[in-house]
């Protein structure tokens, strides 16, 4: 939701990594945590920091708090 209460998916802007050999994020990968991801990370720790990745909730990550 953004600070203008407009669900993410209304706007049709994305921030979520696309991969050009597929899956795309959010992938709800299972393979380090069986719950899923269900949060969403600001990078990913082994390249591109300027998109979107969901992640799991038990990972430490970086994060965006209201000001």
């Amino acid at each position: 939701m953004w600070v203008n209460n407009q669900p993410l998916k209304k706007t049709d802007v994305t921030f979520w990594y696309r991969s050009p050999e597929g899956p795309n994020e959010p992938d709800n990968w299972q393979k380090e945590n069986p719950s899923g991801e269900d949060c969403a990370a600001l990078g990913h720790e082994i390249g591109d920091i300027n998109k979107w990745f969901d992640a799991s909730c038990l990972k430490q990550k970086r994060f965006i708090c209201e000001k």
